[in-house]
């Protein structure tokens, strides 16, 4: 102890230190499983079309009875060291869902195929030494492991859909960025995949009430909450995080409402998380119906079990039936769109002051099952565009309202966007990570066929724009030169931004930035405002360091009261 305290001393003592991060470890993972002594039959053919659904699960292993639905095995875990409990329910999901649940899924939907990444010894996170013995250089080496898996299987199966029900505890500041987060990322953008992730779960002190109808009383609920975000990776930006919801079986507890385990939102600054829900089986089961989300055992004995684990691997099901129905290879951010496009908030989560909260218990809602996302009405259409839009850009997509919704110029209907976007990340300014900001607007246009009948500010805005720092420059010393010559400044910048391409707000815009900038108008400077938001950033990752610093000295003292292998 007194060793890793010099050193943290020394660290926090030099100047060029401006964070220390510890390292993760997995979660211990309880199990609340619930025998139903029935042997299950999932219903399910075992053939499998070679261009069926398919994902891989990360885990500690599948068990047997799952091998017909198995297209390969990683072989990493020694079977003398598997738990396959965690992953066999999983597989049962992803298998036979529907088959096992009713009430909750298509129980026709055709089977799924299987990756059996077996990467998690047994006992992560408790007194044992498998972890250890398998990654001597801690999570980093387990992350290496993941990303051999996730290159192989991508590359010869075509895997583009992950489940990680997988979570880890670690020191310090619950705000931070975790390494697994970055990892994950650096993963999901190499291989163009998706690694859809458990919120994690509270530990049985943490829990809060069963979900009630009473709003006031579930605010009061949530408000008392310290220590129930999301954890480590699921505040990953480039992959999806799933909390949990209660099963529909149980009598007397709410439909879809939020489970008294699973960890919520909100998320990091800028980012939504969870990103979505799904049923995780409830955490006060009953003896009739177990917790109410059922798969099978290693015996295929029908079992019930709780928690975000559970949750995930449905809506991962989602993910890769989208990515199996869409001819070609769509963009990742596509079948991101796609999910969230078609998810709904449950009704639960929408009373009163609850859809204030909403977003940070469930995130965009529990996906739609795909095969009634792709098959949609006569009534409804839907759009998806996928393009690269550069700094300075704005796109534009122009659509006419179906004329059997028109009526003497007035439009019947609604029509709903979704934006998707793929961030550009930088890790090392802390809250201020996400370094892009992209919207988007749906505007109603008297004019479609032709310009003829376009507003003059619209007629100057061509669908792809570009402002090159030559063009800034440019346009704001016309302005300036008209200006000295004309002796006014009345429609000025409308001129100059005809004669240039460029909308007049943009270009008065410019015009004013550099009026504060060169001392002619009031205002923060873009010099100064810069170094203001370093000096802010600064300053923040000071008291985070400082945070992690005051609990890095308890966390060690555990680590060393634990045994560790010789």
């Amino acid at each position: 102890m007194d060793e890793h305290q010099r050193v943290l001393t020394v660290l926090g003592r030099n100047p060029v230190v401006r964070s220390i991060s510890l390292p993760a470890v997995p979660s211990s993972r309880g199990t609340n499983v619930a025998a139903t002594d029935t042997l299950v039959d999932i219903g399910i053919p075992t053939a499998l079309s070679e261009n069926g659904s398919i994902v891989g699960i990360i885990d500690g292993g599948v068990g047997a009875i799952l091998e017909p639905w198995v297209e390969r095995k990683w072989g990493l875990i020694a079977d003398a060291d598997k738990d396959s409990e965690h992953g066999t329910f999983i597989g049962g999901l992803l298998v036979g869902a529907g088959a096992m649940n009713p009430l909750l899924l298509d129980p026709s939907r055709p089977a799924c195929r299987l990756i059996d990444i077996d990467v998690l010894p047994a006992d992560p996170g408790g007194t044992g030494n498998k972890f250890d013995a398998y990654y001597p250089g801690g999570t980093p080496e387990l992350f290496d492991e993941i990303e051999d898996a996730v290159r192989e299987v991508r590359s010869a199966h075509g895997v583009r859909v992950f489940n990680l029900s997988l979570n880890f505890d670690a020191p310090g500041d619950n705000q931070r960025y975790g390494a697994a987060a970055q990892r994950l990322d650096a993963i999901a953008r190499a291989y163009d995949v998706i690694f859809v992730i458990s919120a994690g779960n509270l530990s049985t002190n943490d829990r809060r009430p069963e979900w009630t109808e009473d709003t006031t009383s579930a605010l009061t609920s949530l408000a008392r909450e310290s220590r129930s975000t999301i954890s480590e990776p699921a505040e990953s930006l480039f992959n999806l995080a799933v909390s949990a919801l209660n099963p529909t079986v149980i009598p007397n507890q709410i439909p879809f409402g939020l489970t008294s385990y699973t960890r919520r939102g909100p998320g990091l600054r800028g980012a939504t998380k969870p990103d979505m829900a799904h049923v995780g089986g409830s955490g006060n089961p009953t003896a009739q119906h177990g917790s109410g989300l059922y798969s099978i055992d290693e015996s295929g004995a029908l079992v019930s079990n709780s928690g975000t684990s559970f949750a995930a691997p449905l809506v991962a099901r989602e993910l890769a039936d989208l990515d199996a129905s869409i001819a070609g290879s769509a963009p990742r951010e596509t079948l991101i769109a796609l999910l969230i496009h078609e998810a709904t908030m449950p009704a639960p989560l929408q009373r009163g002051e609850l859809r204030g909260v909403a977003t940070d218990l469930a995130g965009f809602g529990v996906p739609r099952e795909t095969h009634k996302t792709l098959e949609r009405p006569d009534s409804e259409i839907v759009m998806v565009v996928s393009n690269t839009i550069l700094p300075g850009e704005e796109h534009s997509l122009k659509f006419a309202w179906p004329e059997s919704l028109t009526d003497e110029g007035k439009c019947r209907g609604y029509a709903r966007l979704t934006l998707v976007a793929r961030p550009i990340l930088a890790y090392e300014h802390g809250d201020e990570r996400i370094r892009v900001n992209i919207d988007a607007k749906l505007m109603s246009c008297p004019w479609f066929d032709g310009d003829s009948d376009r507003p003059e500010r619209m007629r100057s805005m061509p669908a792809l724009r570009k402002y090159p720092a030559e063009l800034r420059e440019r346009a704001v010393r016309l302005v300036f030169e008209a200006r000295d010559a004309d002796g006014g400044r009345r429609g000025v910048c409308t001129r100059i931004g005809r004669q240039l391409g460029v909308p007049s707000d943009t270009l008065r815009g410019w015009v004013q930035r550099a009026e504060v900038d060169g001392g002619l108008r009031s205002g923060t400077s873009t010099d100064t405002a810069v170094r203001l938001v370093e000096v802010e950033r600064e300053v923040r990752e000071l008291r985070r360091a400082n945070a992690i610093l005051r609990s890095a000295s308890a966390f060690f003292a555990a680590e060393l009261d634990r045994p560790h292998s010789r």
